[in-house]
């Protein structure tokens, strides 16, 4: 009985082992924002990782500096091309998913407002694991690029023309794995 107790134990956390990540992304830093990422494997080459950024940025129109808040969501499924069972690592595609809402400061009395996004699109990227190759947990790199469709709703004194449409999207973030 004790043996098969062991053995039970044993099975069982093999089996809930899951790896997980925590990341920033760098360049949000100089965008006066901050983008935190949570990523965990959910099947053999597979991982979903969820996204929360916050930023300040300002637009400016003719006559108007519009100041805006700005916090967004966005969704990736990671599928790994290599065999590793043991880590999430290695060249990968996923497609995204991303809403983001912009609120604008009022200012001298002006309208407060927002601006809305919605983006789908895809990502191939490379993500590494440095430690040891034999256990989940490590100091991770990803770096990735690809494309992304947006949809953009705003008021129409505010120009959000240059935000529209398919564009090019790169990254990089850095964190730990556990």
């Amino acid at each position: 009985m004790k043996k098969l107790t062991i053995f039970f134990i044993f099975f069982s956390t093999i089996v809930v082992a899951q790896q997980r990540a925590i990341k920033l992304n760098p360049i949000g830093f100089l965008l006066n924002g901050i983008e935190l990422s949570y990523e965990e494997k959910i099947e053999k080459n597979n991982s979903v990782e969820f996204t929360v950024a916050t930023s300040k940025f300002t637009i400016n129109n003719d006559s108007n500096k519009n100041q805006f808040n700005a916090i967004g969501f966005e969704l990736k499924y990671k599928f790994f091309t290599s065999d590793n069972n043991t880590t999430f690592e290695g060249f990968y595609i996923a497609p995204i998913a991303q809403f983001i809402d912009a609120n604008r400061k009022k200012i001298n009395g002006g309208p407060k407002d927002n601006i809305t996004q919605i983006s789908f699109g895809g990502i191939i990227g490379n993500q590494w694991i440095i430690g040891n190759k034999n256990k989940p947990d490590g100091f991770v790199i990803d770096l990735y690029g690809g494309l992304q469709a947006n949809s953009v709703k705003a008021p129409i004194t505010i120009d959000v023309e240059n935000i529209k449409g398919l564009k090019a999207r790169l990254g990089i973030s850095i964190g730990y794995s556990f």
